[in-house]
């Protein structure tokens, strides 16, 4: 699992990237549905929760972590790990739901408590290539979708997600280029991923 235990560790920060463009259509009051901005900031706040680094059974190659919120609450990540390739490239193929419960985070002056409703489903290929003596490629082609519910400023409701991300990450010139489209609480988006990316830590 070696070339596993690599890929999460360089998918994390790419993944949530990619979760800042999932979208759907919210529930409730019309007066209660969030802006295109706070549909952004709520992506962001799944992002952080997300950030969790799974760790996968090497006899089942399964998924099952609970962590704390920054602010309270935690989530959980379960699912599968299917990994494949050969000393040049390497694939995982991911299966894995997220859970937040009341797990409070705050983006942007913004603080969301959130649970699942029921859940955020992420299915798609992480890959890690070495197509030259220097260069060291990850790519990501991610869908994420499903339901979360929120509060925000006094408001509730529930954000239905739907986004495909497909992404690529120079691991030496630390640049990733892509893009992500779906729509995010209602909103349809279409963002790029392209940029400079900052190592954690």
């Amino acid at each position: 699992m070696t070339w596993g235990n690599t890929l999460l560790r360089l998918a994390s920060p790419l993944v949530m990237a990619a979760l800042v463009a999932c979208g759907g259509d919210s529930t409730g009051p019309e007066e209660d549905m969030l802006t295109l901005e706070e549909s952004e900031a709520l992506l962001r706040a799944v992002e952080q929760i997300g950030s969790m680094q799974p760790e996968a059974d090497p006899a089942s190659l399964t998924v099952d972590i609970t962590a704390a919120c920054s602010g309270g609450g935690e989530a959980t990540s379960t699912g599968t790990l299917l990994p494949s390739g050969t000393e040049q490239m390497s694939s995982i193929a991911m299966d894995l739901t997220l859970v937040p419960r009341n797990c409070v985070e705050t983006v942007e002056g913004r603080t969301f408590t959130l649970n699942g409703a029921p859940s955020l489903r992420r299915t798609g290929t992480l890959s890690l290539s070495t197509p030259g003596d220097l260069t060291l490629l990850f790519e990501l082609d991610l869908a994420s979708f499903g339901t979360l519910a929120y509060e925000l400023e006094g408001r509730s409701g529930t954000c239905d997600i739907s986004v495909r991300s497909v992404s690529q990450l120079d691991v030496g010139a630390l640049m990733q280029t892509g893009s992500a489209s779906g729509d995010i609480c209602g909103n349809a988006v279409d963002v790029d991923l392209s940029g400079p990316i900052i190592p954690e830590g």
